[in-house]
């Protein structure tokens, strides 16, 4: 979804699409030539709500989340350098490394949110 949303004009243009019409997913369909380890994710718990959306309190979500926490930070903490990398940033947290210039750079999302409005409004989605 990241590229998608990252190449969201270059897609459309790509594909000719109109006005009011934007691309927010790829699907990509076929037999893979490898057979990659599946990837950490949360539980479906945390994320699926049955025909109503579910207010979580805060002990669901730690118990939801916990487990991921600690897989993430272990694995991240397993890459050379990176544990002193987190020290010298003050980072003692999953949550906080996603948010941090590490990983997911703060200002390169708030540049993408800014070429995203210019995109919407372009594309006549917002006024």
């Amino acid at each position: 979804m990241g590229t998608t949303l990252h190449s969201m004009a270059a897609i459309a243009e790509f594909l000719g699409l109109p006005d009011t019409c934007l691309p927010v997913t790829t699907i990509v369909v076929g037999w893979p030539d490898e057979d990659p380890p599946k990837r950490d994710r949360l539980p479906l718990a945390a994320f699926l709500h049955e025909e109503t959306y579910r207010h979580d309190d805060d002990a669901r979500l730690d118990a939801l989340y916990s487990e991921r926490e600690i897989r993430g930070w272990q694995r991240y903490n397993a890459i050379p350098g990176m544990t002193e990398k987190l020290r010298q940033h003050g980072i003692t947290s999953l949550a906080q490394f996603y948010t941090s210039t590490l990983k997911y750079d703060p200002d390169r999302f708030a540049a993408d949110s800014g070429r995203l409005r210019a995109l919407l409004e372009a594309k006549h989605f917002l006024p």
